[in-house]
């Protein structure tokens, strides 16, 4: 990913504090989020199921879900040399669907509930 505006480069990088992103349709709320979503879990800073990502509709859940994929298949292909680093982007891919807690509130307070 590549290009942020100022604004989106900050909510992305900025991992200081905890972030809502409120935007009007198309302008890029949950590029922004993914690719926050994607550099915490690069850089270390957190696990799939230590970072939660609500959205507002099923449909924004999954169209997320699926971009955070294919983020994660995009640097996979990147770390050729790598194995190590292959690996992890892989084995990261292959958890996304069960572990990553990527959903609307009413799906997070349920799974919370099922959880405990």
């Amino acid at each position: 990913m590549a290009d942020w505006t100022d604004s989106q480069r900050n909510a992305v990088f900025n991992t200081d504090l905890s972030l809502v992103v409120s935007a009007g349709a198309g302008s890029g709320k949950t590029r922004v989020l993914v690719g926050r979503y994607v550099h915490l879990i690069e850089s270390g800073m957190a696990e799939l199921d230590q970072i939660v990502a609500i959205t507002f509709t099923d449909k924004a859940a999954t169209e997320m879900k699926a971009r955070v994929w294919a983020e994660m298949a995009a640097r996979e292909r990147a770390a050729r040399d790598d194995v190590a680093a292959a690996r992890r982007w892989r084995e990261l891919s292959r958890r996304l669907s069960s572990q990553a807690r990527i959903s609307t509130i009413d799906s997070f307070c349920a799974r919370l509930v099922r959880e405990n």
